[in-house]
């Protein structure tokens, strides 16, 4: 009996934790490919010159005469980073992601936010309040819904030649924007060491109502025209809640 208790055990054990093979898996990220940015129809900016610009300013400026601690370059317009098409709060829809940043507070942080645009109308509207997307793709959908997921690509902090770039998987439900973070390329070439690498990591989601990632690494020597070689197998990534706040 006990051993037939053992048996099921480990079997199980091996079913959590085996690497879910090639189709289960869908690619989501690869820093190796940029994705070129979208650009927004003077419509689109006009629309949201109209409705997001007295929302942003309510939400971020500063009154007269008044200067915060972080907020003090925050007097802001709306400036359109980038433009992804996709199905985001509707499954078949065809939408328009607008990704925006109102202003900079410091060399690494910023307000925005994203809006989705259906038939000339803002059909959602979610803002950031901390780090600075710099750009905005479609993924597919990984939980079910049948919505696209919206993808950000995020720089992160270079210290002493040490740069990371992270990418937030953001899901649109009603009423509601929630999603993942997690880091997708390590490049340390602004170190002054020959043996420094740059490590990027292709992210690929198993599609479920709460989705699993795994990664797959690949390093290249810090000299022009390297090419990038897998190392290891795959691993799962160290996830964080994106912090987004949907107000539409």
């Amino acid at each position: 009996m006990h051993a037939l208790l053992r048996s099921a055990f480990a079997a199980l054990a091996a079913a959590l934790t085996a690497v879910p093979a090639a189709a289960q898996r869908t690619l989501l990220f690869d820093a190796r490919a940029p994705s070129p940015a979208g650009r927004a129809t003077p419509a689109e900016v006009a629309l949201l010159d109209r409705e997001i610009r007295p929302v942003a300013s309510r939400m971020w400026d500063e009154p007269p005469g008044q200067r915060g601690l972080d907020r003090d370059e925050c007097r802001g317009a709306v400036h359109v980073r980038d433009v992804a098409a996709g199905s985001f709060t509707r499954p078949g829809a065809a939408q328009r992601a607008i990704l925006y940043e109102w202003c900079q507070t410091a060399a690494i942080f910023a307000k925005g936010g994203v809006v989705v645009v259906e038939r000339g109308r803002i059909v959602a509207h979610a803002v950031y309040e901390d780090d600075v997307p710099n750009g905005v793709r479609r993924a597919p959908d990984v939980t079910g819904d049948g919505r696209d997921e919206l993808l950000f690509e995020v720089d992160g902090h270079t210290v002493m030649g040490h740069s990371e770039l992270y990418v937030y998987l953001l899901s649109l439900t009603p009423g509601r924007a929630s999603g993942y973070s997690f880091v997708a390329r390590v490049d340390d070439c602004g170190k002054d060491d020959p043996r420094a690498l740059d490590t990027v990591f292709l992210t690929y989601a198993i599609p479920g109502r709460r989705p699993r990632f795994v990664q797959q690494s690949y390093v290249a020597p810090c000299r022009q025209g390297a090419r990038f070689a897998r190392e290891g197998g795959l691993r799962t990534p160290d996830v964080v809640r994106a912090g987004f706040r949907r107000l539409r």
